[in-house]
């Protein structure tokens, strides 16, 4: 193999290298950050909006957990932490006009390399 095939093929394995290392980091990151969502640990915002109107139908911010379809496919369960042992749930139905959109209101440190299930 010729030094040039040698160095190009040293650089994909060094590139791969890095992209596969950086995606294991990003994951356990992104991991513990929705582990502590589902905990109701981290302050999020979460909008539902009517896009043929264009408003906003409703907006919930707290310690919240958002849940896609768990009790219909439709629909969609937000658990706000009210009080150290209190919770509300909300229902919403999401349909071809509604959306919803959830945001993080606060950054939360996350230590990618410390993961546990």
């Amino acid at each position: 193999m010729s030094n040039k095939a040698t160095e190009l093929l040293l650089l994909v394995v060094m590139v791969l290298t890095v992209v596969v290392g950086l995606a294991a980091f990003l994951d356990g990151s992104t991991q513990e950050s929705e582990r502590e969502a589902s905990n109701l640990g981290i302050n999020r915002r979460v909008v539902f909006y009517n896009g043929y109107t264009g408003e906003y139908v409703l907006t919930i911010e707290g310690l919240l957990s958002v849940t896609l379809g768990d009790r219909h496919p439709d629909f969609v369960t937000v658990t706000v932490r009210t009080g150290p042992s209190q919770y509300k749930e909300h229902y919403l139905r999401v349909a071809d006009n509604v959306t919803l959109f959830c945001e993080q209101i606060e950054p939360v440190p996350a230590a990618p390399f410390h993961i546990t299930a």
